[in-house]
């Protein structure tokens, strides 16, 4: 993710801390896991059924 600048490293030390360049890719990333967790749970729902 580095390389192609979707993530920038920030040393202290010896340790490095990776922030997104744009706050959205997190945005995206919430959205995405919201769609995936109904899905989940619609399935869930219907094995109850069965």
């Amino acid at each position: 993710m580095r390389k192609t600048g979707i993530i920038t490293p920030r040393s202290e030390g010896s340790t490095v801390y990776y922030s997104l360049v744009k706050p959205k890719i997190a945005e995206a990333c919430d959205l995405v896991r919201g769609v995936i967790a109904d899905q989940l749970q619609r399935n869930q729902a219907l094995a109850g059924v069965v």
